[in-house]
Parts: C-alpha cells; sequence; structure tokens
C-alpha cells in the first residue's frame, strides 16, 4: 500500500524545523538542506483526490516552498531540490516538471538549486540520451 492523497493537501506543521536550528545553533559552517521535488514526490503517492497528476504535483510544490521559506528563516543557507523523477518522466519534465520546481515563484530564497541528474559512466559523468534536452529546459 502507498500513501494517498485523499483531501486538499496542507502544511499542518514544520518538517525539518527542530533539525534546522540545532545544526545552525551548533555549527558555524554553511548549511545545506535537501528536499525532494514535486515531481519526485508525486511519483510515489497515490492520488485520490486532484484527479490529476499536475494539480497534485503544483499543490506539493506549494508546501516545499512554505519549508524552503521556513528553513532559511531558521537559517539554512542553501536548500536544494532533488529531482529523480526528471530522468523518468522525460516528456513531462519540459511540459510541466522545471515550472513545479519553481512554482510558485521563489525571488525570496537567496540561495535554491536542483539536482536533476548525475551519470555516472567508467569513471567520468555525462549526460546521456534526452538529458540535453531536459537541462536546456532548465
Amino acid at each position: 500500500m502507498v500513501p494517498q492523497v485523499v483531501a486538499p493537501l496542507r502544511l499542518t506543521g514544520r518538517v525539518h524545523a527542530d533539525e534546522a536550528r540545532i545544526t545552525h545553533r551548533t555549527h558555524t559552517r554553511k548549511l545545506k538542506f535537501t528536499l525532494p521535488g514535486p515531481m519526485t514526490i508525486i511519483d510515489t503517492i497515490a492520488d485520490q483526490y486532484y484527479g490529476d497528476r499536475v494539480k497534485m504535483a503544483f499543490a506539493f510544490a506549494e508546501l516545499l516552498n512554505e519549508e524552503a521559506r521556513a528553513l532559511q528563516a531558521d537559517g539554512v543557507d542553501v536548500i536544494q531540490f532533488d529531482e529523480p523523477a526528471f530522468n523518468v518522466y522525460t516528456d513531462e519534465v519540459s511540459d510541466w516538471g522545471i515550472k513545479a520546481l519553481g512554482a510558485p515563484p521563489t525571488a525570496d530564497l537567496r540561495h535554491r538549486g536542483a539536482h536533476l541528474l548525475r551519470l555516472r559512466h567508467q569513471g567520468q559523468y555525462r549526460l546521456e540520451g534526452n538529458a540535453r534536452q531536459r537541462m536546456a529546459a532548465v
């Protein structure tokens, strides 16, 4: 059984507040937090409410950005969004995946990054298949 969305998504509490605050207080180096991207989240959750993967992804994007802004307020220097699903749903990346990753507009986040892909072959990193197109979409 997989987790299911059965009602409108809303953030009922902070997810990483304690970790961010404690780490920020006890360390002097820059702090980076990694969060999953909306496309990756919806890849592992059953939709029983929205009826549309894209709508559900954008709903998760809202929550992720709420958490990212709060993490920044907690002292996190860099927020990285991991989107391994970009390697699976390649056609959807340019259709809506990039937009969901940046929704809502996040101009108020100081340092935001995305980890889209890293393919290793014989000790070297390279782009394969239509990865070049995914990078161009970004």
